[in-house]
């Protein structure tokens, strides 16, 4: 038999085998597509660094959103065109926090930092230098005026978002969660540290000054009173019952703590945060290390020198302790960290 023959630019297989597993040409493409659109999130949302353009980047999203549209039965819960939920939520379940989310203690000068500082030397049983200074020192980060949520990965898959309620249990906002684009549905693997098996991760949500702008402007055009500040926009953003009226308002997220970790251990608060880095969640880069009060005190005002510079509304500067076996030594009051 002769058989035709084609230009090898031709020969395009409409099946793949990737890993033992077969999979059609439009599968191979669909896991491409995620793959670049994921790696795009990061750099846009983590790094600050976009390499493509947001009409590009829709294009991206069109194709994949088509894709699927084809192969319903290889859409999965975390590709990034399954963030906006179905049917309108009825209401928030309540969940129990696996950790408390305490509150943050205030203090509002150099003399009241001082005092904190010597209580955390005298709690850890350490000498009290003049300067303040503390073995592996502290850590010094915005404190972001948002709404403070724990995100929750259960084999690298968000599984759970919930408010910080009154510190013991807090409201399941996991559908309007989904629609931040900053916050991955899925941890990236990192060459370095393994995904754990939970890691609940705690830090702020906010909407960025420009996008509080522009929502109040759409409610003053309409003859509608809009929100009194960002903060009000985000609390009553996470409260709708519709996820497809969250996705359009641009609510950011930017991690600082932690709660529950099974399967992953750092020693500092600054290496666990480099290990979210590596999986894809964004921290924020202007969190500092610092040591004595000295260089606290010229942080925090620096902090307040930029402020008015920031995209988010800042209302304060939170100082830690780094290494987390101290911050276990030092425990917690009834209600601050």
């Amino acid at each position: 038999m002769n058989w035709p023959s084609w230009p090898c630019s031709q020969l395009v297989p409409s099946v793949l085998i990737v890993g033992g597993q077969v999979k059609t040409e439009q599968e191979a493409r669909i896991d491409e597509l995620r793959k670049q659109i994921r790696e795009h999130d990061r750099r846009y949302y983590n790094d600050a660094a976009p390499t493509i353009s947001d009409r590009e980047y829709d294009r991206l999203l069109d194709e994949l959103k088509q894709l699927e549209a084809k192969n319903t039965h290889y859409i999965t819960p975390d590709s990034p065109t399954q963030r906006v939920g179905g049917e309108p939520l009825d209401g928030f379940r309540k969940v129990e926090h696996a950790y408390p989310m305490l509150s943050i203690d205030n203090t509002y000068n150099r003399e009241d930092l001082k005092k904190w500082i010597e209580r955390c030397q005298e709690a850890l049983g350490d000498p009290i230098d003049q300067d303040g200074t503390l073995p592996g020192g502290y850590l010094a980060e915005p404190k972001i005026d948002g709404v403070a949520i724990n995100l929750r990965y259960e084999q690298g898959l968000l599984a759970l978002a919930t408010t910080r309620g009154d510190g013991s249990q807090g409201d399941d906002v996991t559908q309007n969660v989904r629609t931040i684009r900053s916050i991955p549905l899925r941890l990236q693997n990192s060459e370095n540290t393994s995904i754990p098996e939970v890691v609940e991760i705690r830090g702020e949500i906010f909407m960025p000054n420009f996008e509080f702008e522009r929502i109040n402007e759409s409610f003053s055009a309409a003859g509608q009173e809009g929100f009194a500040n960002p903060r009000n926009a985000t609390a009553g953003t996470l409260k709708l019952l519709d996820s497809e009226t969250v996705a359009q308002r641009k609510l950011q997220f930017l991690a600082h703590g932690r709660g529950e970790v099974l399967g992953y251990e750092s020693a500092t608060q600054s290496e666990f945060l480099s290990a979210l880095g590596s999986w894809g969640i964004p921290t924020n880069p202007l969190t500092k290390p610092c040591q004595g009060i000295h260089e606290i005190w010229e942080l925090i005002q620096e902090f307040d020198t930029h402020r008015s510079n920031l995209t988010y509304g800042v209302d304060g500067v939170v100082i830690k302790v780094d290494p987390l076996d101290l911050q276990e030594r030092l425990g917690t009051t009834s209600r601050f960290p």
